[in-house]
Protein backbone atom coordinates (compact mmCIF):
# COMPACT_ATOMS: atom_id res chain seq x y z
CA UNK A 1 0.00 0.00 0.00
CA UNK A 2 0.80 3.44 -0.45
CA UNK A 3 1.29 5.31 3.07
CA UNK A 4 1.73 8.95 3.74
CA UNK A 5 3.08 10.34 6.90
CA UNK A 6 2.92 13.84 7.45
CA UNK A 7 5.30 15.86 10.12
CA UNK A 8 5.90 19.88 9.90
CA UNK A 9 9.52 19.39 10.29
CA UNK A 10 12.06 16.57 10.55
CA UNK A 11 14.82 18.61 11.85
CA UNK A 12 16.05 16.83 15.04
CA UNK A 13 15.45 14.17 17.31
CA UNK A 14 12.23 15.42 19.36
CA UNK A 15 8.89 13.43 20.00
CA UNK A 16 6.74 13.14 16.90
CA UNK A 17 9.82 13.13 14.70
CA UNK A 18 11.31 10.01 16.41
CA UNK A 19 7.46 8.38 16.33
CA UNK A 20 7.47 9.19 12.33
CA UNK A 21 11.15 7.44 12.18
CA UNK A 22 10.08 4.77 13.82
CA UNK A 23 6.75 4.00 12.05
CA UNK A 24 7.81 4.65 8.94
CA UNK A 25 10.87 2.01 8.89
CA UNK A 26 8.39 -0.33 10.64
CA UNK A 27 6.07 0.05 7.54
CA UNK A 28 9.27 -0.39 5.01
CA UNK A 29 9.71 -3.46 6.62
CA UNK A 30 6.38 -4.63 6.02
CA UNK A 31 6.65 -3.80 2.12
CA UNK A 32 4.44 -0.99 2.19
CA UNK A 33 5.53 2.04 -0.28
CA UNK A 34 5.92 4.54 2.50
CA UNK A 35 5.99 9.00 1.97
CA UNK A 36 7.29 11.43 3.93
CA UNK A 37 5.72 14.59 3.38
CA UNK A 38 7.54 17.51 5.39
CA UNK A 39 8.46 20.79 4.15
CA UNK A 40 11.44 21.49 6.97
CA UNK A 41 14.02 18.39 6.89
CA UNK A 42 17.46 18.39 8.39
CA UNK A 43 19.75 16.47 10.03
CA UNK A 44 16.97 14.28 11.92
CA UNK A 45 15.97 13.18 8.07
CA UNK A 46 19.64 12.78 6.80
CA UNK A 47 20.64 10.58 9.75
CA UNK A 48 17.24 8.24 10.02
CA UNK A 49 15.19 9.07 7.32
CA UNK A 50 17.07 9.93 3.82
CA UNK A 51 16.49 6.33 2.03
CA UNK A 52 12.40 7.37 2.56
CA UNK A 53 10.80 8.94 -0.43
CA UNK A 54 10.07 12.79 0.97
CA UNK A 55 7.90 14.84 0.09
CA UNK A 56 9.22 18.44 1.21
CA UNK A 57 8.12 20.86 -1.55
CA UNK A 58 4.03 22.30 -2.28
CA UNK A 59 4.71 21.29 -5.53
CA UNK A 60 6.57 18.14 -5.31
CA UNK A 61 3.92 15.39 -5.59
CA UNK A 62 3.81 12.63 -7.55
CA UNK A 63 1.15 12.13 -10.34
CA UNK A 64 0.55 8.64 -9.20
CA UNK A 65 -2.87 9.01 -7.65
CA UNK A 66 -4.26 8.88 -4.36
CA UNK A 67 -2.75 7.18 -0.81
CA UNK A 68 -3.81 4.05 0.24
CA UNK A 69 -3.48 5.35 4.14
CA UNK A 70 -2.69 8.42 5.14
CA UNK A 71 -0.98 9.30 9.15
CA UNK A 72 -1.54 13.08 9.63
CA UNK A 73 0.43 14.71 12.03
CA UNK A 74 0.45 18.63 12.50
CA UNK A 75 -2.49 19.11 10.65
CA UNK A 76 -2.69 22.92 11.31
CA UNK A 77 0.67 23.66 10.33
CA UNK A 78 0.30 22.09 7.44
CA UNK A 79 -2.92 23.98 6.23
CA UNK A 80 -0.69 27.15 7.19
CA UNK A 81 2.12 26.06 4.98
CA UNK A 82 -0.30 25.60 1.77
CA UNK A 83 -2.24 28.24 2.36
CA UNK A 84 1.51 30.82 2.61
CA UNK A 85 2.41 28.84 -0.49
CA UNK A 86 -0.79 29.33 -2.44
CA UNK A 87 -0.06 33.08 -1.81
CA UNK A 88 2.78 32.93 -4.21
CA UNK A 89 1.33 30.38 -6.75
CA UNK A 90 -2.37 29.26 -7.01
CA UNK A 91 -1.51 25.89 -8.43
CA UNK A 92 -0.59 25.12 -4.89
CA UNK A 93 -3.49 25.12 -3.26
CA UNK A 94 -4.56 22.68 0.22
CA UNK A 95 -6.89 21.19 -1.95
CA UNK A 96 -4.93 20.68 -5.08
CA UNK A 97 -1.90 19.77 -3.55
CA UNK A 98 -2.71 17.77 -0.15
CA UNK A 99 -6.77 17.36 0.34
CA UNK A 100 -7.26 15.57 -3.14
CA UNK A 101 -3.92 13.61 -2.34
CA UNK A 102 -6.02 11.95 0.83
CA UNK A 103 -7.53 8.62 0.75
CA UNK A 104 -10.54 8.35 1.93
CA UNK A 105 -11.50 9.62 5.70
CA UNK A 106 -11.71 6.19 7.16
CA UNK A 107 -8.08 5.17 6.30
CA UNK A 108 -6.91 8.37 7.50
CA UNK A 109 -5.43 8.36 10.83
CA UNK A 110 -5.39 11.61 13.06
CA UNK A 111 -2.19 11.99 15.34
CA UNK A 112 -1.95 14.00 18.39
CA UNK A 113 1.43 13.86 20.03
CA UNK A 114 0.21 16.25 23.54
CA UNK A 115 -1.49 19.19 24.75
CA UNK A 116 0.42 21.78 23.28
CA UNK A 117 1.76 23.26 20.60
CA UNK A 118 -0.67 24.87 18.31
CA UNK A 119 0.42 21.94 15.89
CA UNK A 120 -1.08 19.42 18.12
CA UNK A 121 -4.25 20.28 18.83
CA UNK A 122 -6.53 18.59 17.06
CA UNK A 123 -9.10 19.77 14.25
CA UNK A 124 -12.16 18.68 12.79
CA UNK A 125 -12.19 19.33 9.10
CA UNK A 126 -14.78 18.21 6.22
CA UNK A 127 -12.97 15.45 4.82
CA UNK A 128 -11.80 13.72 7.50
CA UNK A 129 -15.52 13.40 8.89
CA UNK A 130 -14.76 9.02 9.07
CA UNK A 131 -10.83 9.87 10.84
CA UNK A 132 -9.49 7.66 12.97
CA UNK A 133 -8.45 10.62 15.82
CA UNK A 134 -5.31 8.96 17.48
CA UNK A 135 -3.44 9.83 20.83
CA UNK A 136 -0.46 8.87 22.75
CA UNK A 137 -2.11 8.97 26.32
CA UNK A 138 -5.80 9.19 28.34
CA UNK A 139 -4.76 12.82 29.28
CA UNK A 140 -5.06 13.92 25.84
CA UNK A 141 -8.19 12.10 25.40
CA UNK A 142 -9.47 13.53 28.63
CA UNK A 143 -8.28 17.00 27.28
CA UNK A 144 -10.20 16.92 24.03
CA UNK A 145 -13.52 15.31 24.70
CA UNK A 146 -15.56 15.81 21.89
CA UNK A 147 -12.76 13.51 20.00
CA UNK A 148 -13.51 9.71 19.11
CA UNK A 149 -9.74 8.37 20.48
CA UNK A 150 -7.70 5.65 19.73
CA UNK A 151 -5.30 5.47 21.99
CA UNK A 152 -1.70 3.69 21.85
CA UNK A 153 1.32 3.69 23.55
CA UNK A 154 4.87 5.22 22.22
CA UNK A 155 6.22 2.91 19.44
CA UNK A 156 9.53 1.69 20.80
CA UNK A 157 12.07 -0.32 18.32
CA UNK A 158 14.43 -2.45 20.20
CA UNK A 159 16.94 -2.70 17.05
CA UNK A 160 17.94 0.85 17.97
CA UNK A 161 19.16 -0.17 21.30
CA UNK A 162 19.97 -3.87 20.74
CA UNK A 163 18.67 -6.50 23.64
CA UNK A 164 21.64 -7.80 25.27
CA UNK A 165 21.56 -9.79 28.73
CA UNK A 166 22.76 -6.96 31.34
CA UNK A 167 24.34 -7.27 34.19
CA UNK A 168 22.54 -7.20 37.64
CA UNK A 169 23.97 -4.64 40.35
CA UNK A 170 21.87 -3.74 43.52
CA UNK A 171 23.53 -0.06 43.74
CA UNK A 172 23.11 1.87 40.42
CA UNK A 173 27.03 3.06 39.15
CA UNK A 174 26.09 5.21 36.28
CA UNK A 175 22.43 6.98 35.18
CA UNK A 176 21.26 8.86 32.71
CA UNK A 177 19.85 12.16 33.33
CA UNK A 178 17.23 12.63 30.51
CA UNK A 179 15.05 15.73 31.63
CA UNK A 180 14.32 18.32 29.58
CA UNK A 181 16.46 20.94 31.94
CA UNK A 182 19.76 19.61 30.91
CA UNK A 183 21.21 20.64 34.02
CA UNK A 184 21.09 18.13 36.80
CA UNK A 185 19.11 19.58 40.17
CA UNK A 186 22.29 20.56 42.16
CA UNK A 187 20.85 18.43 45.25
CA UNK A 188 21.21 14.81 42.51
CA UNK A 189 24.49 16.62 41.20
CA UNK A 190 26.20 16.30 44.83
CA UNK A 191 24.61 12.94 45.88
CA UNK A 192 26.28 11.30 42.44
CA UNK A 193 29.46 12.85 42.97
CA UNK A 194 30.44 13.22 46.28
CA UNK A 195 27.96 11.05 48.52
CA UNK A 196 26.95 8.07 45.73
CA UNK A 197 30.18 7.97 43.78
CA UNK A 198 27.55 7.29 40.93
CA UNK A 199 28.65 8.36 37.36
CA UNK A 200 26.23 10.13 34.75
CA UNK A 201 25.68 9.47 31.04
CA UNK A 202 24.90 12.34 28.64
CA UNK A 203 22.99 14.87 31.11
CA UNK A 204 20.55 16.17 29.52
CA UNK A 205 21.14 15.41 26.30
CA UNK A 206 18.77 13.06 24.51
CA UNK A 207 20.74 10.31 22.53
CA UNK A 208 19.14 11.08 19.10
CA UNK A 209 20.29 8.39 16.71
CA UNK A 210 20.26 4.38 16.84
CA UNK A 211 24.24 4.00 17.33
CA UNK A 212 24.15 6.60 20.63
CA UNK A 213 21.10 4.97 22.22
CA UNK A 214 22.41 1.40 21.65
CA UNK A 215 25.36 3.51 23.59
CA UNK A 216 23.13 4.77 26.43
CA UNK A 217 21.37 2.25 27.01
CA UNK A 218 24.26 -0.24 27.24
CA UNK A 219 25.89 1.76 30.15
CA UNK A 220 23.60 2.84 32.35
CA UNK A 221 21.48 1.11 35.54
CA UNK A 222 19.36 3.81 36.01
CA UNK A 223 16.82 6.16 33.72
CA UNK A 224 15.90 8.94 35.49
CA UNK A 225 13.61 11.40 32.75
CA UNK A 226 10.14 11.53 31.40
CA UNK A 227 8.52 10.27 28.10
CA UNK A 228 10.29 8.21 25.50
CA UNK A 229 13.71 7.70 27.82
CA UNK A 230 10.87 5.87 29.81
CA UNK A 231 9.61 3.97 27.69
CA UNK A 232 12.62 2.77 26.07
CA UNK A 233 14.28 2.50 29.35
CA UNK A 234 11.72 -0.26 30.84
CA UNK A 235 11.79 -2.42 26.97
CA UNK A 236 15.68 -2.02 27.57
CA UNK A 237 15.25 -3.57 30.55
CA UNK A 238 16.40 -1.17 33.09
CA UNK A 239 15.33 0.51 36.27
CA UNK A 240 13.02 3.70 35.57
CA UNK A 241 12.31 6.90 37.57
CA UNK A 242 9.87 9.48 35.79
CA UNK A 243 11.10 12.96 37.26
CA UNK A 244 12.12 16.18 35.81
CA UNK A 245 13.71 18.94 37.38
CA UNK A 246 11.70 19.38 40.66
CA UNK A 247 8.94 16.90 41.09
CA UNK A 248 9.24 12.79 40.40
CA UNK A 249 6.04 9.62 40.52
CA UNK A 250 9.56 7.66 41.55
CA UNK A 251 9.88 4.27 40.31
CA UNK A 252 7.67 3.19 37.22
CA UNK A 253 6.41 -0.41 38.92
CA UNK A 254 3.93 -3.05 37.20
CA UNK A 255 1.70 -1.75 39.76
CA UNK A 256 1.91 2.08 38.21
CA UNK A 257 2.75 1.34 34.97
CA UNK A 258 -0.87 1.85 33.77
CA UNK A 259 -1.63 4.93 35.77
CA UNK A 260 1.70 6.42 34.51
CA UNK A 261 0.86 5.89 31.27
CA UNK A 262 -2.11 8.07 31.36
CA UNK A 263 -0.04 11.10 31.43
CA UNK A 264 2.73 9.60 29.16
CA UNK A 265 5.06 9.27 31.83
CA UNK A 266 5.59 12.67 33.20
CA UNK A 267 4.70 14.72 35.94
CA UNK A 268 1.76 16.25 35.25
CA UNK A 269 0.29 13.32 36.90
CA UNK A 270 -1.53 14.05 39.90
CA UNK A 271 0.68 12.31 42.22
CA UNK A 272 4.00 13.63 41.13
CA UNK A 273 5.64 15.06 44.38
CA UNK A 274 8.89 16.65 45.30
CA UNK A 275 12.02 14.54 44.86
CA UNK A 276 13.99 13.08 47.41
CA UNK A 277 16.87 11.95 45.37
CA UNK A 278 18.97 10.20 48.29
CA UNK A 279 15.84 8.33 49.02
CA UNK A 280 14.67 7.48 45.24
CA UNK A 281 18.88 5.68 44.94
CA UNK A 282 18.90 3.78 48.34
CA UNK A 283 15.65 2.42 47.11
CA UNK A 284 16.89 1.11 43.51
CA UNK A 285 15.46 -2.24 42.87
CA UNK A 286 16.67 -4.00 39.76
CA UNK A 287 14.23 -7.02 40.07
CA UNK A 288 11.25 -5.37 38.84
CA UNK A 289 12.82 -5.28 35.15
CA UNK A 290 11.87 -8.54 34.45
CA UNK A 291 7.92 -8.11 34.64
CA UNK A 292 8.81 -4.77 33.28
CA UNK A 293 10.86 -5.88 29.98
CA UNK A 294 7.81 -8.11 28.89
CA UNK A 295 5.00 -5.67 29.86
CA UNK A 296 7.00 -2.95 27.47
CA UNK A 297 7.51 -5.44 24.54
CA UNK A 298 4.27 -6.41 24.39
CA UNK A 299 2.54 -2.97 24.83
CA UNK A 300 5.24 -0.27 22.91
CA UNK A 301 7.03 -2.77 20.67
CA UNK A 302 6.30 -1.10 16.94
CA UNK A 303 5.27 -3.71 15.61
CA UNK A 304 2.86 -4.22 18.18
CA UNK A 305 1.85 -0.25 17.82
CA UNK A 306 1.72 -0.53 14.40
CA UNK A 307 -0.72 -3.58 14.41
CA UNK A 308 -3.65 -1.08 16.58
CA UNK A 309 -3.10 1.55 14.18
CA UNK A 310 -3.82 -0.22 11.34
CA UNK A 311 -6.37 -2.54 13.10
CA UNK A 312 -7.97 1.13 13.57
CA UNK A 313 -8.43 1.41 10.33
CA UNK A 314 -10.05 -1.91 9.39
CA UNK A 315 -6.32 -3.50 8.22
CA UNK A 316 -5.65 -6.84 9.13
CA UNK A 317 -2.19 -6.94 10.97
CA UNK A 318 0.64 -9.41 11.77
CA UNK A 319 0.87 -11.58 14.84
CA UNK A 320 1.91 -9.38 18.11
CA UNK A 321 5.79 -9.68 19.17
CA UNK A 322 5.09 -11.53 22.67
CA UNK A 323 2.52 -13.78 20.51
CA UNK A 324 6.03 -14.86 18.34
CA UNK A 325 8.05 -14.85 21.30
CA UNK A 326 5.57 -17.28 23.46
CA UNK A 327 5.25 -19.37 20.44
Amino acid sequence: MRILITNIHLREAHGSEIFTAVIARELLRRGHEVYLWSPKIGQFHERCLSDVQTISGPGDWRDDGKFDIAIIQHLNSIRDYYQSASLLSPEWSWDTCFVDMLPPSEKIIVMCHGLAPEPEIPVKMYYLENARYTCISREIANHYPDFDWNIIHQPVDPSWFQMQIRRTVFVPERLVWASHRHILPDSLANLCSVQRRIGVHAAGNRPQYPGEIQDTYGQVDLVIGTGRWIYEGLAAGIPCIVADHGKTLGYVTPENIESFEEFNMTTRHPSATMSDWGALIDNYEPGITVPLRTYALNNYHVINVVDRMLESIGIDSFPTVMNKVNS
